[in-house]
């Protein structure tokens, strides 16, 4: 938690980012999700028994107005994109083409 730019108090907000490809890195998945607004933090889980990542993350925005405005730049980008070509690097390209708008 902390003050925005107009001094309110402000609650982060965590978004599941789901069906990655296991070869996304923190670096390239923060700066992605850093189009949508301020990104406090990045959680990608790796198995426990190998260390190799499990293909999700948690991005956690500064506010609640990031999260959704992320959440909805995904779904507008889903929502043209047939469904034999929702693969994680198809997806991944085109919701970083929709937040660099």
């Amino acid at each position: 938690m902390g003050p925005d730019q107009k001094g309110r108090l402000t609650i982060p907000a965590k978004v599941f980012v789901g069906n990655m490809s296991f070869r996304t890195t923190k670096e390239e998945l923060t700066a992605l999700a850093g189009a949508a607004g301020t990104v406090v933090d990045v959680y990608m889980p790796a198995d426990r028994a190998t260390g190799k990542p499990r293909g999700f993350a948690f991005v956690e925005f500064a506010s609640q107005a990031e999260a959704e405005e992320a959440g909805r730049a995904r779904l507008a980008f889903l929502s043209t994109v047939s469904h034999e070509l929702r693969t994680p690097l198809h997806t991944i390209l085109g919701y970083a083409q929709l937040l660099r708008k």
